[in-house]
């Protein structure tokens, strides 16, 4: 049993440490879909040598380092199954044992609405939020990947009545070793459909990844270079739709296709 501030059991990507990535910060699905840090409670097992396990929790819905500020609160639960052995929450091909690990895994989540976003000032019926994920990984020789695919709901009823807004997303990222231990590349692809009821309307992200280690994931250099694309029909969103995705800014408001080019250096330090 766990009672405190921690990761809400939701996403493989985002249960991950984000200083054992492997690329400079995660997927757009992640603040779409995940919910991060909360304050709440929570039970946790494995089963057959770590083979099989759980988490299930309730939690205040606030979002982190925020207290309770409504009548409603944030349910989450999770499952996973690591046949071949346990799957450490580590990106990259660095960790890699000597034989295949796989890693498959279900949660999902109701109540409150992720991060904190919840209309201010309801406080009797706040919109309710639904979403469910799955996870797959793998890791063999020099050479890792992984996937997820989410599927989420926003009610919408309290301040004003509408229909429920229903969004979708899902990434994949595959990495290899090129110099064992030492220097990795690999590539990620991400799509976000904020308005399953909308046309033309996603957002894309392709980046490539390169990785220097010098002492393990502790001490590292990494480059990525990529794009966030919009199509067309994203300006035209709702809040609600658009809620927890990067903001395009003084250019919101065009219907035309946006692309952002982004090239990222980071150097860590991890002790």
């Amino acid at each position: 049993m766990r009672l405190g501030q921690f990761k809400v059991p939701f996403s493989l990507q985002q249960l991950t440490p984000d200083w054992r990535g492997s690329f400079i910060d995660r997927a757009v699905t992640d603040p779409k879909f995940a919910v991060s840090r909360d304050i709440g409670g929570m039970v946790s097992g494995t089963f057959r040598n770590k083979a099989l396990g759980y988490s299930a929790g309730v939690f205040n819905g606030g979002g982190e380092s925020r207290s309770q500020d409504d009548e409603s609160h944030l349910l989450a639960a999770r499952v996973w199954f690591d046949p071949l052995g346990e799957y450490v929450l580590s990106e990259g091909a660095l960790d890699n044992p000597e034989g295949m690990i796989l890693h498959f895994g279900a949660s999902a989540r109701a109540g409150e609405a992720a991060r904190g976003t919840a209309t201010p000032g309801v406080v009797e019926d706040p919109d309710d939020e639904r979403a469910l994920g799955a996870e797959a990984a793998w890791r063999w020789s020099r050479l890792w990947a992984t996937a997820e695919y989410f599927r989420m709901r926003d009610e919408q009823q309290n301040p004003a009545s509408g229909p429920d807004i229903a969004s979708r997303g899902w990434f994949a990222q595959i990495t290899g070793m090129i110099v064992p231990g030492t220097f990795e590349m690999g590539g990620r692809y991400a799509v976000v459909d904020p308005d399953h009821q909308s046309s033309d309307d996603e957002v894309r992200e392709v980046r490539m990844l390169g990785a220097f280690y010098i002492k393990g994931h502790n001490v590292k250099l990494q480059a990525d270079a990529g794009a966030l694309r919009y199509d067309a029909g994203f300006s035209a969103l709702s809040p609600l739709a658009r809620r927890n995705l990067p903001a395009l800014g003084t250019r919101l408001g065009a219907p035309q296709e946006y692309t952002d080019r982004q090239y990222r250096f980071q150097a860590q330090l991890a002790f």
